[in-house]
């Protein structure tokens, strides 16, 4: 990096300072008394490019605006470039560039900075974070590397060589280094923690699943066990239940005979209609379901029951579909009475009488009115014969009105048609015995079937008491009432029932059907009997085998128990097994890890050995180099150790002295020269471009002799250090000769302008700030010279 101008307003001392076309090559000088500023152009640039300076170090910004003033503005035009002319060449990227860099600040701490590319003044960064960007990676040193390898201000001769060291240690990576090895380090000790605890925790796993084996080895033996018990627990189980179906079979058969039994004794008093029915219903119940599984009961004892009650129930099967033939005759001879004598049916007795009443009453309608023609007509006649009287007694005479001749014959036409009245008088009496005579026909043959009805009727009462027997303890009595209906062919039916039945329908003493019935209900109550003992026997083995079940399960739970233990202790086993592989593999990673850190580590080591082995032979070639010019050709071998710490060879001593050991001209030349040697091995190391030196009255304790070789040595010192800044109270006349460019500063004035020869720095077009021209104007500039 090549500056180019210098701009400033109220910064420290100065209210204007203006350096503008400073040569790109050569010396440029900076004389002046003690105090007058020359120090300030130094820090000019150390705080545009960084924000701070030396002086400030220790103190705020606001230290560096010049006194009764708010802010402060400074800006730096430079050039980025390659290092050599050969360099420039080989790209077009390695062109030179100028930018400006501008900061601003004021007392309240507000610091505003820009960098612009110019001729265009395209801004290329605003703000500190990204100027701090810019300079990191376009001028590629901070603030320390600048003033460690480029600023060699007056106190650079006095310092001990261990100053510089910790700058090396950075400038050359060798911090970074040593800090990548302890980083290394810390990141090692807690994987080596990690994988002493991987060993430890395997170790104390593998002890812990050794004692697990022997439990989970007895698996096989108490899972043998369980299967047996298993086994048992089935064969119990089916035992049980087989039991628990036989007692529940013979219980269900004892409800049965039980319900059997109270059925039997209902007999007797249900409906004839129903005894039927619940008769064939006893009788189709084959065998109890239990029998078939017994082998305790006593099988001719329960044959001659069985028997017993079959038979009885045949005998009142046979009673009952006797009767019930029996009562179907008799009803269907009732039913047949009934339909004659039912009224509704229109070829039934009351229909036949109806039909006849109705006829007599006709009949006697007629008689009626031929009695009434007869009155009639008698009376008729007789008022006839009476008027014909009258007439011809001359007493009533015939109308007017009539013709004369019928008036002649009045009395005999009277007389005529009284007598006519008389013959039908005798006509419709004669109609009137012929009707007498129908209805006396009438009234026999309504006498004969109310005779008929009478006799359907008595029919009818006497197959009542047949009909009369609703319930079966009435048989006997309906019975005998059946002999005194007169009804044969019924009667003979009725004998014949009570003679096949006889056995069950005696009435002496207490009746047989009543006998049978209790018997049969008994025997059925005995089975019951058996059943209910065959049940409770069979209950209590079942007792027996649940509690044999219930120790069983015990053992099951038990040995179940022991077998989840030893699964459980065997599945803790595996997942220390298990544990102890993923500990094995994450012990491997870990060693891995340490193993590749320890490598890296001795890499590392190896590497900042290297390095450090070599900072000291190429420092020392580059001062050799230099020595004998800086010395008057007193000195040419010279030593760079490891430390910086160096060493010039003395013909006299025949041996290296250390710097106390010379002069005070001699320790700052050798100071000088590794300030040069380390700015040369940094621009060739690190920046790559050309740069800047500083030099901050580096001839105080130099003769003039020393300081004349010293200024002719620098431009021909490094291709890459082409620019030097030498700050001097005052040269020899013969020494500003050798200057391209020259600044005065004195005490009189807190301006300084200085401007260097635009015509000899072809190839530049800067432009200065108006607002610094501006504060210039009225007043009388510093004096300077300049030449290039």
């Amino acid at each position: 990096m090549l500056i180019r101008a210098i701009r400033a307003e109220n910064f420290m001392r100065f209210d204007r300072l203006e350096i503008s076309n400073i040569p790109r090559r050569g010396l440029i000088g900076i004389e002046g008394p003690n105090e007058s500023g020359k120090s300030t152009i130094g820090e000019i640039l150390l705080f545009v490019f960084f924000g701070k300076t030396r002086s400030s170090s220790d103190a705020s910004l606001s230290s560096l605006i010049r006194w009764g003033t708010d802010s402060m503005t400074a800006e730096v035009e430079f050039t980025l470039s390659p290092a050599s002319d050969s360099d420039r060449s080989c790209c077009a990227l390695l062109a030179p560039q100028d930018f400006l860099i501008f900061r601003q600040i004021d007392k309240y701490g507000t610091n505003y900075v820009k960098v612009l590319e110019l001729p265009e003044r395209k801004e290329m960064a605003s703000g500190c974070r990204q100027v701090a960007d810019f300079v990191a990676s376009r001028v590629k040193f901070d603030f320390g590397e600048l003033q460690n390898s480029f600023f060699h201000d007056q106190h650079s001769g006095r310092r001990t060589p261990g100053s510089n060291t910790a700058f090396f240690e950075v400038a050359a990576g060798l911090k970074h280094l040593r800090a990548a090895v302890e980083q290394l380090r810390r990141e090692r000790e807690p994987k080596d923690r990690q994988f002493v605890y991987f060993q430890k925790e395997i170790a104390r796993n593998l002890v812990q699943a050794e004692k697990l084996e022997k439990v989970a080895l007895k698996i096989p033996d108490v899972s043998q066990k369980l299967t047996k018990v298993m086994d048992s627990l089935q064969d119990k189980s089916r035992r049980t239940s087989e039991l628990k179906r036989r007692a529940d079979l013979f219980r269900s058969d004892a409800g049965q005979m039980e319900y059997r039994a109270k059925r039997v004794e209902q007999l007797r008093d249900l409906p004839l209609e129903s005894f039927q029915q619940e008769v064939e219903k006893l009788a189709s119940q084959g065998p109890p379901a239990s029998l078939r599984d017994s082998r305790s009961l006593e099988e001719d004892t329960l044959r001659s029951m069985l028997n017993a009650s079959q038979s009885a129930g045949e005998r009142l099967k046979a009673l009952a579909l006797d009767w019930g033939a029996f009562v179907t005759k008799v009803r269907l001879e009732a039913d047949r009475i009934c339909a004659i004598l039912r009224p509704d049916n229109p070829q039934g007795l009351d229909a036949r009488l109806g039909a006849l009443r109705s006829s007599l009453r006709v009949e006697e309608g007629r008689r009626a009115r031929k009695m009434a023609l007869v009155a009639l007509s008698l009376f008729t006649a007789a008022g006839l014969s009476a008027l014909a009287a009258l007439s011809h007694a001359g007493k009533i005479f015939a109308p007017e009105v009539w013709p004369e001749g019928w008036k002649l014959t009045f009395p005999i036409q009277l007389a005529g048609a009284a007598v006519l009245f008389f013959l039908a008088a005798g006509v419709a009496f004669f109609a009137r015995g012929k009707s007498q005579g129908r209805i006396h026909g009438l009234r026999q043959l309504e006498n004969t079937i109310k005779a008929e009805a009478e006799a359907l009727q008595a029919t009818q009462r006497g197959a009542a008491p047949w009909l009369a027997a609703v319930l079966l303890r009435d048989l006997p009595l309906s019975l005998a009432g059946t002999s005194a209906s007169g009804l044969d062919p019924l009667a003979k039916d009725s004998q014949d029932f009570q003679a096949r039945h006889s056995a069950l329908l005696s009435t002496e003493g207490e009746s047989a059907l009543d006998r049978q019935l209790q018997a049969f209900a008994k025997n059925e109550r005995d089975l019951r009997a058996r059943f209910m003992g065959e049940a409770q026997k069979l209950e209590k083995v079942l007792q027996e085998e649940d509690a044999a079940t219930k120790k069983l399960l015990l053992d099951k739970e038990r040995t179940e128990g022991e077998l989840r233990e030893c699964q459980s202790q065997a599945g803790k086993r595996d997942l220390l097994l298990a544990r102890n592989k993923e500990l094995d593999e994450k012990s491997a990673l870990a060693r891995e890890e340490i193993d590749l850190q320890l490598l890296a580590g001795r890499l590392l080591e190896e590497t900042i050995g290297s390095i450090g082995t070599r900072i000291g032979p190429a420092l020392t070639r580059f001062t050799k180099s230099i020595l004998p010019a800086l010395t008057s050709g007193r000195y040419r071998e010279v030593r760079v150790d490891n430390g910086l710490e160096v060493k010039v060879f003395s013909s006299e001593k025949s041996d290296f002295l250390a710097l106390h050991e010379l002069s005070g001209g001699t320790s700052e030349a050798l100071s000088l020269a590794l300030r040069l040697a380390v700015s040369h091995a940094f621009t060739s190391a690190r920046t790559g471009q050309s740069q800047f030196v500083f030099l901050d009255e580096p001839f105080k304790m130099m003769d003039a002799t020393r300081a004349m070789e010293t200024l002719r040595l620098l431009p021909r010192l490094s291709p890459s250090l082409e620019q030097f800044f030498v700050a001097q109270p005052a040269f020899q006349p013969e020494a500003r000769s050798l200057f391209d460019f020259m600044i005065h500063t004195s005490h009189d004035g807190a301006r300084l302008e200085a401007h260097g020869d635009i015509g000899l720095a072809p190839g530049t077009t800067h432009e200065a700030d108006s607002r610094l021209r501006a504060h210039g104007e009225g007043r009388d500039p510093v004096e300077y010279a300049a030449r290039t």
